[in-house]
């Protein structure tokens, strides 16, 4: 896995203190490659949910927005 180690190298590079990533629920091998490093998993422990909006949805809710 070259992509693996390449963003730690560019984070140490750059002087990074902290990288968070989103690994899908389905993918395990994923899960467990990274929690057989010593990643985190943040979700539960610090109580925040990752959420988005798709376009249109994003289009909404920025068509709700006052105007100035």
């Amino acid at each position: 896995m070259k992509e693996t180690v390449l963003f730690p190298q560019m984070g140490k590079k750059k002087q990074c203190v902290l990288m968070k990533f989103i690994i899908s629920d389905w993918n395990t091998p994923s899960r467990d490659f990274y929690a057989a490093k010593i990643a985190q998993d943040i979700t539960d422990s610090q109580g925040w949910h990752f959420t988005c909006f798709d376009k249109q949805n994003l289009d909404n809710l920025a068509n709700e927005a006052p105007k100035d």
